[in-house]
């Protein structure tokens, strides 16, 4: 067993997301199947339109945004989760004054 505090953790430094910081969890190295990561995305922040070769769910923790699929966007609140299957094209953005929190749970085998 190990504990320790997510803030302790580094920053996943590549990230293409504007106004978010992006903590891993979990990483492909500790468990092969899937990996965690924590998103903090400020007022403003966003991810661009993309897709994975990889599903993930996410679960909305703290704070509102919207999340676009290509053609609409369809808001998110605290508690929501969001499935993205892969090849599911996705961008998230923060809606209003407070940051929104998401854990990104992602499988690591590509279909």
């Amino acid at each position: 067993m190990n504990i320790c505090n997510y803030k302790c953790l580094p920053e996943k430094t590549q990230t293409c997301c504007v106004k978010t910081k992006v903590i891993k969890l979990i990483q492909k190295a500790d468990l092969a199947k899937f990996e965690v990561e924590l998103f903090e995305m400020q007022p403003a922040g966003y991810s661009p339109l993309h897709s994975h070769k990889i599903l993930h769910a996410i679960l909305v923790l703290e704070g509102e945004g919207i999340v676009f699929d290509g053609e609409k966007n369809t808001p998110i609140h605290v508690d929501d989760v969001v499935y993205i299957m892969a090849n599911e094209q996705h961008q998230f953005r923060t809606i209003g004054k407070k940051p929104l929190k998401f854990l990104c749970v992602s499988n690591t085998i590509k279909e």
